[in-house]
């Protein structure tokens, strides 16, 4: 796309020989819309993850650009995917948004609560020590504010103990932002935007400005529904809708641009199947004292819906008609039966102020026969232009929901009847209840379906990218069998044979299979025709014989009526010593009439050090061709040190974590407590509860990659990029189950940096030792933390159904402060009612049987029923005994049931901190070397104020910089230029530079080697308030040394747009500009 600003100027034309240059404020001149270079696409290194971005077109003004471009990023598809608006691994870059992700309830729906101070393990350990059903006779002391804090976010429906995460994007700028505990919204890492709620016109979305003063307005609301419907269940009602995005609805520019995002304003609705899940619950119940039947309640399966009343974005336009206007075609279905008015973007036009066609982009799909969105053309309003897509085996790829997904989502072609993983001998348990268990386990031919393999270009050249499964290096077990040779009988034999089981798994019992078989054996010659079969028997004998000994440990006696038993397991069988097995008739009538056989299978467990296969894919090769299909550049990545190519560099999560939970209960089967059962749940789940990814979207991260440009050999040398491993950690358990969360507390701070770039020749081979000769290492500092917000998340275990507080808290009254209470237990054989007023009103009820005698009970709480013998057992201290009055007690039994975990969000400032760049001669030696500091002294605007250069001579060249915010420290500023500064801070303007400093650190004395630093000069931009909100240069000062500043160039006059029009040097002939129109055109 080719822009014209035209501008008529007038300029008066003076020589000025070396003096300060005016600035250069001159027009762009003409351009094309064209891409002369493709193919060079960056590879997220440490993920492996390719990423795509295609610039499409832009819309501008005089101050603000909007680009638009298609960008892919994608590890696999997976199974359960639904496409974005563009097809499945793309994503449309136009405009910015805000979307939240609920972490607990709602923030705007609930009340968000913290507690008075931070509770720690230490504040609820106690509790831990409480019986499995306690009574108010334990009296534990956990602070008041605690438990009440913990009662109320666990127990009541309108308290809310998480902050939810609000995830920003806007024109090439991410993050996060989060409430603190003070309700200050802080972004994620620390940065220097301004973030306020727009509450204007009964609005609550957001305005986030950037250093620049350009302000982004966040108020179109996208509304969301979501509900959940399981095949034991009726459907969910549906929830309380919520905000769940914000976006942008307009940018503004301090000097007035303003360009507008147009949504559909007629509510448009969407609803689509967010997922699908399935659990097998085991339960076992105990009545106390005594033990129960297992229980089951099959395959359960639920499945997700989301109902959205979904912003599409129609049209961006400005303040500016010469800009035109963009509109946005969103009328093409997506073709899934799951997704109900789910839209794709069909085209994309630039028209200008007239509304003639500047540009057009159209998005062509193929709709595979298991309804799967994938971009197959981008066309332009030129016909040459025009971008063609190609995928791995995209018709191969399975429908969304199919079972035959690994543990990561990713397809893995296998025919599964269930998505609940078969945990195998770690848990054998669910095998026995259903046979519908899935095989999880990756296939790398099958989780590269449908990725991106080529990119067609314009000018008929293309790239291709290869895959291979992601994997990291690690300890592996795997399971192998070792078979001995089997034993026959026929007639009347008797068969053994010797055997010796090593240690195969490391010092533990091992666990052997017998497979056999008897029948009767038919012989005309022997008489055997009226032999009844099922008398045929035959015996197995296992002989420990280590040693000389001649100890008998496995005996089994089989007839045919059992038919061929397969490999049945013998447990506990002693490691390391030497056996006898044996196989003899053991019929009671003609011996010569048994045909029996046994073999024998050891399991064996071998252990070792491997290359891994995780979850997804990661890129091996990029090869870029011309039109003639000449190959131009091969890149091929290793993920391993240079060094050392065979082992992999991966961190991963480990796959089947968190499928199985286990959690006990209480419940009452009875009448008002008369019958209290202790359940043990064992539930196996189709998705695990422990993140396969956390610290971003991979599950896998690599700290070195090796890329070998110019094919596998190194033909055209190497470099070497290493990286930081910190991934973000699970929550703390506080109270109840340990389990993990989805929430991490994000330590992770320098989580994916580079940390060093080493480059080298071509090696005499691949696998031999690399001569570098160039490195660049980086060192980043952990300013501070601005920030940091405790969340807690709070779930119940189980009902309590015994007798419980009826309030968290109690004040004491002044006849506690001595009272006692008596407990009570009743002595008399029968079913017992138990009723009375609670210690605390609301009556509380509580209620059991064991040994005849009743549960134990406190106060005016007693066995009622006809015939009682309530016995006092002792008497106890009243909770408030020896305090004081209207002091505050707590009673932690009521939060017994609960699961309590914290994690924290953390606002870290970081920062690049040095720049150490070596350069090596060819073989390696001799460096030299340049090492960058980088400071930053201002934690109000967070810009670079210090640089300082050091070669390897050991000069050091400085450069000081000075913003808004640090106009204390600058000497001899006008009241006007002063104004002017707070002026610039109030639009947030902060990143504005105001004065630079350069200086050379010298030396001043060779015997004792002391330097100092020699100030080489001085600039200084003094700015004025100009009216109407126009903050602009008002003259540019200069000094050499340590010399007085003297004006070179002054600003005379700007437009109502804040352009200048008027400039001149000190004495100098004006230069007057005169700004006209903007015009687009092809």
């Amino acid at each position: 796309m080719k822009k014209i600003m035209l501008s008529i100027f007038t300029m008066l034309v003076c020589v000025l020989g070396n003096a300060q240059e005016l600035p250069k404020i001159v027009p762009p001149a003409p351009t094309a819309f064209e891409l002369t270079k493709y193919g060079d696409f960056p590879v997220g290194l440490n993920t492996g993850v390719t990423g795509v971005n295609l610039p499409i077109q832009a819309y501008k003004t005089r101050n603000l650009n909007v680009p638009i471009s298609l960008s892919y990023s994608s590890s696999g598809i997976k199974v359960d995917q639904l496409s974005s608006n563009v097809g499945l691994g793309w994503s449309l870059n136009i405009g910015g948004v805000i979307a939240r992700t609920v972490r607990g309830k709602e923030d705007e729906n609930y009340r968000l609560e913290h507690p008075v101070k931070e509770i720690n393990r230490v504040d609820l350990y106690q509790i831990e020590s409480l019986s499995s059903q306690p009574t108010f006779s334990e009296n534990i002391d956990v602070d008041p504010d605690i438990v009440s804090f913990l009662y109320n976010a666990g127990k009541t429906d309108y308290v809310d103990s998480e902050s939810d995460m609000f995830s920003y994007n806007m024109l090439g700028k991410s993050g996060k932002i989060v409430i603190d505990n003070e309700g200050v919204y802080r972004t994620v890492p620390h940065t220097n935007l301004k973030i306020e709620r727009n509450l204007i016109s009964g609005q609550k979305g957001f305005v986030i400005t950037t250093d620049d003063g350009v302000a982004y307005y966040f108020n179109d609301e996208e509304i969301l529904y979501s509900r959940n419907k399981c095949n034991n269940t009726a459907a969910s009602p549906p929830e309380q809708g919520y905000t769940s995005s914000w976006y942008l609805s307009k940018i503004v520019h301090p000097k007035g641009d303003i360009i507008n995002f147009v949504y559909d304003t007629n509510n448009k609705e969407e609803s689509y199947t967010t997922s699908i899940s399935q659990s097998l619950e085991l339960t076992s119940t105990y009545p106390i004292g005594n033990s129960n039947f297992p229980l089951t309640t099959g395959i359960i399966d639920c499945e997700n819906f989301n109902r959205v009343i979904r912003k599409r974005l129609i049209e961006i336009n400005s303040n500016q008609p010469q800009s035109g206007k963009l509109l946005i075609d969103n009328s093409t279905l997506h073709p899934s039966p799951s997704a109900v008015n789910y839209r794709l973007i069909k085209n994309i036009q630039l028209l200008d102020q007239s509304n003639n066609l500047i540009d057009k982009t159209d998005f062509t799909y193929h709709f595979s026969s298991n309804k799967r969105v994938f971009l197959e053309n981008l066309t332009f309003k030129n016909p040459q232009k025009k971008f063609s897509f190609a995928y791995d085996d995209f018709n191969a790829f399975p429908k969304r929901f199919s079972y035959s997904q690994d543990y990561w989502g990713y397809y893995n072609g296998k025919t599964n009847q269930s998505m609940l993983p078969d945990l195998g001998e770690s848990y054998p348990v669910f095998a026995k209840q259903t046979s519908r268990l899935a095989n999880r386990n990756l296939d790398t031919v099958y989780s590269k379906k449908g990725l991106l393999t080529k990119i067609v270009y314009p000018s008929m050249g293309y790239t291709n990218f290869e895959y291979e499964g992601n994997n990291y290096y690690g300890y592996e077990t795997e399971l192998n069998y070792e078979y001995k040779p089997g034993l026959t009988i026929v007639g009347e034999q008797i068969k053994s044979s010797t055997f010796t089981i090593g240690d195969y798994n490391a010092g533990k019992n091992v666990e052997i299979g017998l497979n056999y078989q008897v029948k009767g054996y038919v012989n005309s010659s022997q008489g055997c025709y009226d032999y009844p079969l099922d008398k045929a028997n035959a015996i197995i004998k296992i002989y420990d014989i280590t040693n000389g000994s001649n100890n008998l440990v496995y005996e089994k006696g089989f007839n045919t009526t059992q038919g061929s038993i397969n490999f049945s397991t013998i447990t506990n069988l002693p490691h390391s010593k030497s056996y006898r097995i044996e196989i003899l008739n053991g019929s009671y009538t003609p011996n010569r009439c048994v045909d029996a056989s046994v073999s024998l299978r050891i399991k064996k467990y071998t252990t070792s050090y491997k290359n891994i296969f995780t979850g997804g894919n990661r890129v091996k090769y990029i090869r870029n061709y011309d039109f003639n299909t000449d190959i131009l550049n091969t890149k091929r990545y290793y993920y391993t040190d240079m060094n050392d190519l065979t082992k992999s560099s991966g961190d991963a999560t480990i796959k089947g974590l968190g499928h199985v939970q286990g959690r006990t209960a209480f419940k009452d089967i009875g009448s008002l407590g008369s019958n209290i059962v202790s359940e043990s749940y064992l539930t196996l789940r189709s998705t695990g509860s422990f993140p396969l990814t956390n610290s971003g979207s991979s599950n896998v991260y690599y700290k070195k990659v090796t890329i070998s440009n110019g094919g596998d050999d190194f033909i055209n040398g190497g470099e070497e990029h290493e990286f930081i491993v910190n991934r973000d950690s699970p929550g703390e358990t506080l109270l109840g189950a340990n389990r993990v969360i989805a929430n991490f507390t994000n330590f992770g701070w320098n989580h994916g940096l580079e940390k060093k770039i080493q480059f080298f020749k071509k090696p005499l081979s691949k696998s031999s030792t690399k001569t570098v000769v160039k490195e660049i290492t980086n060192n980043y500092k952990l300013d501070r933390t601005v920030s940091e917000i405790s969340n807690y998340n709070i779930s119940s275990n189980y009902n309590i159904v015994v007798m419980q507080p009826a309030y968290p808290t109690y004040k004491c009254k002044a006849a506690d402060l001595i009272g006692t209470t008596p407990v009570w237990q009743c002595h008399t054989n029968h079913s017992h009612a138990i009723s009375g007023p609670g210690w605390l009103d609301p009556v509380t009820y509580y209620s059991s049987t064991s040994n005849g005698k009743g549960p134990v009970t406190i106060g005016q709480i007693k066995c009622k029923s006809p015939g009682a013998t309530n016995i006092k057992i002792r008497d106890i201290k009243h909770k408030c005994f020896g305090k004081n009055v209207n002091d505050l007690v707590s009673f932690p039994q009521i939060i017994r049931n609960l699961n309590v975990h914290k994690y924290k969000t953390y606002s870290y400032w970081s920062y690049l901190d040095k720049t150490i760049e070596k350069q090596f001669d060819i073989n390696g030696n001799n460096p030299i070397t340049n090492t960058i500091n980088y400071f930053y002294d201002n934690i109000n605007h967070l810009q670079q104020t210090r640089v300082e250069k050091t070669n390897s001579k050991g000069e050091v060249l400085k450069t000081k910089m000075y913003y808004p915010d640090d106009k204390s420290q600058l000497l001899g500023i006008s009241p006007g230029a002063l104004k002017a500064i707070d002026s610039l801070k109030k639009q947030h303007r902060i990143a504005t530079l105001i004065q630079t400093e350069s200086y050379k650190n010298v030396l001043v004395n060779s015997e004792t080697g002391q330097r100092t630093d020699k100030k080489l000069g001085t600039q200084r931009t003094n700015f004025k308030d100009w009216g109407n909100g126009i903050v602009e240069p008002n003259t540019i000062q200069t000094a050499k040394g340590n010399g007085n500043l003297e004006p070179r160039i002054v600003y005379h006059k700007y437009d109502s747009k804040g352009n200048p029009t008027e400039v001149s040097k000190v004495n100098g002939t004006h230069i007057v500009y005169l700004w006209g129109m903007i015009i687009r055109n092809l």
